[in-house]
């Protein structure tokens, strides 16, 4: 019986820690690896990055310790002409399995020149004991062109899908930021900076 409760105990502690406000790791970018892909992002506090070069040549993505809105480091990412798709220039952060489909994303960006982001994230979500997938279509916001750091706020809201393809595994959720599809004015410097996730009530 005391086996049965001790179990019963952990169970709930564990749905419990499930429940709360998801966090987002190294949104500083203070600690960790910036890496190639999903599958180099081994370690929690690594993010990811994707910069298409024969779509959008010459974008890199990269760390900075030139420019930082607190901290060390701050996220750098370059561009210029046209961008096609909002994952051309890109970075993603492995989030694991998320409790809820709003949130909201906080962050501080410098920018040399107006250009607008392209936020969404993709996964799986646990839902009254199943497990469903989501995607959201992206949520754009404008950054100033100003070369101050400025914070911002956006809500992510993300669609549950009840149907459609095997989505027979856990596929751990990830926070995408891009650029959006735009063409750029000219050779765009970009800094992010102290990004926060939380549940949007």
């Amino acid at each position: 019986m005391k086996k049965l409760v001790l179990i019963a105990s952990v169970l709930f502690f564990c749905v419990n820690i499930f429940a709360q406000s998801i966090t987002l790791s190294n949104g500083g970018f203070e600690n960790g690896n910036l890496v190639k892909g999903i599958k180099d992002a081994v370690e929690g506090n690594d993010w990811f990055w994707q910069a298409v070069q024969n779509k959008v040549p010459g974008s890199t993505v990269s760390l900075s310790t030139d420019e930082k809105h607190d901290g060390n480091t701050s996220l750098k990412i370059t561009a210029s002409g046209e961008i096609a798709a909002r994952y051309n220039v890109s970075i993603a952060k492995v989030l694991g399995l998320i409790p809820t489909l709003k949130y909201n994303l906080v962050f501080y960006a410098k920018s040399n020149q107006n250009v607008i982001l392209n936020c969404f994230y993709n996964g799986t979500i646990i839902k009254d004991g199943e497990s469903k997938q989501t995607l959201t279509p992206g949520d754009v916001i404008n950054i100033k062109g100003d070369n101050k750091w400025n914070k911002y706020t956006l809500q992510l809201k993300g669609k549950m899908f009840s149907g459609g393809g095997n989505w027979d595994f856990l596929q751990l959720t990830t926070l995408n930021i891009g650029l959006e599809k735009q063409s750029l004015e000219a050779d765009l410097e970009l800094y992010l900076d102290d990004l926060e996730l939380s549940d949007s009530k």
